[in-house]
C-alpha cells in the first residue's frame, strides 16, 4: 500500500467576533475578523458546506475533465437544498481568505460534492482553481461572504495520499480524519 504519511492539521472553528454582511477586503493580509493570536484569525463555522478531502501531491489516481493529473479538492454540501457557489471563496492563503472567488456558476447539489482542480489553471474552467496545494504542507481555507469559514493546516503529504474526513463533513477533525490512498474523489468518504 505505500507509505502512509502523517498529517498534521488542526481546524480552527471559533465566534467570529465582529461579523459583517461583506468581508473586509482592506489591505492584502487583512481579514475583517478578530486576531486572537493564534496561526489564523477566529472564524464563525460553516455548516452547510465543507472542504471534505483534498489531495496535495496529485500523481496519478484522479483527472480532472481534460485528463490531466492534478491535486485536488473536494466540497461537500450536507444539507437537503443545493447550493451555489457565488459568495464562497477557496483559498490556500489564510492571511488572504477573500483573494479566490469561486464561480457562481458552480453548484454542489444536495447531499453531494464538488471536485475542484487545485492546478493553477483558472482559464481552463470554472472548476480549477488560481492555485496549487504545497505537498509540503500549508493551510487551505474555505470562506463564506460573511466571514463564516474554516481552516484546514496540513503538513508534508505522500503521493496520491488524501486527507478525508470520516463521516462526510464530520466537526471533530482530530476524531474523523483519515488517511486514505487515492481517496474518494466525488463520493462518500465512509468506508463500507
Amino acid at each position: 500500500m505505500g507509505p502512509i504519511v502523517r498529517f498534521t492539521l488542526w481546524l480552527l472553528i471559533a465566534a467570529c467576533a465582529d461579523p459583517t454582511p461583506k468581508p473586509d477586503r482592506g489591505p492584502k493580509g487583512s481579514t475583517g475578523v478578530t486576531d486572537t493570536g493564534n496561526p489564523l484569525q477566529s472564524i464563525a463555522p460553516l455548516t452547510e458546506l465543507c472542504i471534505n478531502e483534498f489531495v496535495a501531491d496529485g500523481k496519478g489516481f484522479w483527472r480532472d475533465e481534460q485528463g490531466s493529473v492534478t491535486d485536488w479538492i473536494e466540497l461537500h454540501n450536507p444539507t437537503d437544498a443545493e447550493i451555489t457557489l457565488g459568495g464562497y471563496y477557496l483559498t490556500d492563503n489564510a492571511d488572504d481568505p477573500y483573494d479566490h472567488p469561486l464561480d457562481p456558476s458552480l453548484v454542489v447539489p444536495a447531499g453531494g460534492y464538488l471536485v475542484l482542480s487545485a492546478d493553477n489553471l483558472p482559464d481552463l474552467g470554472p472548476t480549477h482553481l488560481p492555485f496549487a496545494l504545497d505537498e509540503d504542507g500549508e493551510s487551505i481555507g474555505l470562506f463564506r461572504f460573511d466571514q463564516a469559514g474554516e481552516v484546514i493546516h496540513y503538513g508534508p503529504v505522500g503521493a496520491d495520499v488524501a486527507w478525508a474526513r470520516e463521516t462526510d463533513c464530520c466537526a471533530d477533525v482530530a476524531g474523523c480524519v483519515q488517511e486514505v490512498v487515492g481517496g474518494s474523489p466525488g463520493t462518500t468518504n465512509v468506508v463500507e
